[in-house]
């Protein structure tokens, strides 16, 4: 008896080819498509994965301390006229940000985590995006200090300019952060982007307050907004998830918000 020429079965199943041109960028792996698999089995240092689809976004995976990622790519037969192909393989090397220099780290709980603020970073520094990095000295960043980032704001006929970063337009938080304090980022004028954790459950008074943010995603944890939180954002969509408290302007002057679901707020504050 012949041996098979499938990796799953016995008989006359044959090996369908390997996919070709595997490609990675962003941590999304790509390849061209295998005629007659059924779906695509992705291997992500030993982790397996499947998809029908020639592209998988592995970001998920994305660990500290760890820049090389070995992927494998399996076309998957049917088990009866195909069998699983011979493994794509390839190594991916992430590129990790340049963490914001000059930043201040402060001990927290007992010494097993760092706050953060602002510290001496200069204009220089900081430049149009801040990365605060997820772990400093081993140990994980999870607090942006009360008026950590804060600059202050001048209003001149009704209007709000900048006394200080009118130039920052992006912020990458730590990923395992917890709490943003009372007015974290109050008056970075030019802050367009920041992605919140799911990993926060507090959010600060006036902590986003005259931010030009265009979006923000809540995360699932956080169940109170506080008074001032988001105030004169340009958050346009929002999706409030688990909230059940928001305290008082919120998001007052957001003007760009049409809609927004209540239900399962139990508590809402004046001017919203």
């Amino acid at each position: 008896k012949k041996p098979s020429s499938s990796s799953n079965l016995g008989g006359s199943a044959v090996a369908l080819p390997s996919p070709n041109n595997l490609q990675i960028e962003n941590f999304i792996a790509k390849w061209d498509e295998v005629k007659n698999a059924v779906k695509y089995k992705i291997t992500v240092n030993k982790k397996e994965f499947e998809t029908k689809n020639c592209e998988y976004d592995f970001s998920s995976e994305k660990t500290d301390g760890i820049s090389a990622y070995y992927v494998s790519v399996v076309a998957v037969g049917d088990g009866v006229k195909n069998g699983d192909s011979r493994p794509a393989i390839k190594t991916y090397i992430a590129k990790a940000e340049k963490t914001t220099p000059n930043l201040a780290y402060y001990l927290i709980n007992n010494g097993s985590e760092y706050a953060v603020s602002r510290g001496k970073a200069t204009k220089a520094d900081m430049g149009e995006r801040i990365v605060i990095p997820d772990f400093y000295k081993g140990k994980p960043v999870t607090e942006i200090v009360e008026y950590g980032f804060f600059y202050n704001t001048l209003t001149v006929g009704g209007s709000s300019t900048a006394s200080g970063n009118y130039w920052t337009k992006s912020v990458k938080l730590p990923k395992r952060l917890k709490v943003i304090g009372n007015s974290a980022f109050d008056g970075m004028t030019a802050l367009e982007e920041v992605e919140i954790p799911d990993s926060v459950t507090y959010i600060g008074e006036g902590a986003f307050a005259y931010c030009p943010l265009k979006k923000v995603e809540i995360p699932s944890g956080l169940t109170v907004i506080n008074r001032s939180a988001f105030f004169h954002t340009q958050i346009a969509e929002l999706n409030l998830k688990n909230v059940t408290e928001i305290c008082d302007g919120a998001f007052s002057m957001c003007n760009n918000i049409k809609e927004v679901d209540l239900s399962k707020v139990k508590k809402l504050g004046t001017s919203f």
